[in-house]
């Protein structure tokens, strides 16, 4: 009958002021994570604002947030001590910062610098930027084969549970020349010193370039903006739609 009650509650906050009000109630909600992701269903975190990239690529700069109009005092709260407006980032780079948006996921920001291949992981609302991923230091671009073409990070995302919102993962879809791939995950639960798990290069089947010169068109490009998440895999279609990249997050499954 009680969880039934926490359930009808407005929002995270209030069953938060409920749980605390005596130890019985805290173990209760704490205890059954059941009715945690009961209530996190029910309950879908508020939408604060948007981050997007500045439209001059050419021109250093960060992602500019701009607030959801909300009338709600929490949310305005929240917002207001948070560092959803990245100063402490501005202040570690000086004028020359030059970041780019990724992606957002569970409180969860991630950026990259593209010059140096270089990811950010922070948190706007706990005011934290000092998790840093140089890819350049890292074995995602080791390959014993010596074809043409640069190594390049073509995406990168997080993984993020409700369950564990302190925890996180950071994919990335990495490329040798134009058609061999190999996915990245790094997991936070293995601590600070954790290592990336690296899947072996995948050869992409695919048919000679019928424009050599080079073609916007071009079908044997990989569509990265139609990435998706379906379960606990995430699928890139080829411009063409005659193959899918999969890439299972899972480091138990190799």
């Amino acid at each position: 009958m009680l969880l039934d009650i926490f359930l009808r509650l407005p929002s995270l906050s209030d069953l938060v002021r409920a749980a605390c009000t005596c130890l019985p109630w805290r173990n209760l909600v704490t205890n059954i994570p059941p009715f945690r992701r009961q209530f996190i269903d029910l309950h879908p975190a508020p939408l604060l604002g948007l981050f997007f990239d500045t439209p001059f690529q050419a021109v250093p700069g960060i992602p500019a947030f701009a607030p959801a109009h909300r009338n709600d005092p929490e949310l305005v709260a929240a917002i207001l001590n948070g560092d959803f407006f990245l100063t402490t980032l501005q202040a570690r780079d000086g004028p020359e910062a030059n970041w780019s948006f990724l992606d957002a996921c569970g409180g969860y920001l991630l950026l990259i610098k593209e010059d140096e291949v270089l990811l950010l992981l922070l948190n706007p609302l706990a005011r934290w930027c000092e998790r840093f991923f140089d890819l350049s230091d890292s074995r995602i671009f080791d390959d014993d084969d010596d074809r043409e073409g640069d190594p390049q990070l073509l995406y990168a995302g997080l993984i993020c549970d409700d369950e564990s919102p302190a925890s996180f993962g950071i994919f990335c879809l990495a490329a040798h020349g134009e058609f061999r791939l190999r996915a990245a995950v790094f997991f936070s639960f293995l601590g600070m010193g954790g290592d990336w798990f690296l899947s072996p290069w995948l050869d992409v089947p695919h048919h000679p370039n019928p424009h050599p010169e080079g073609d916007e068109d071009d079908e044997g490009d990989l569509v990265l903006e139609s990435g998706m998440r379906v379960g606990n895999f995430i699928y890139w279609l080829y411009r063409n739609r005659a193959y899918v990249v999969v890439l299972d997050p899972d480091p138990n499954n190799p």
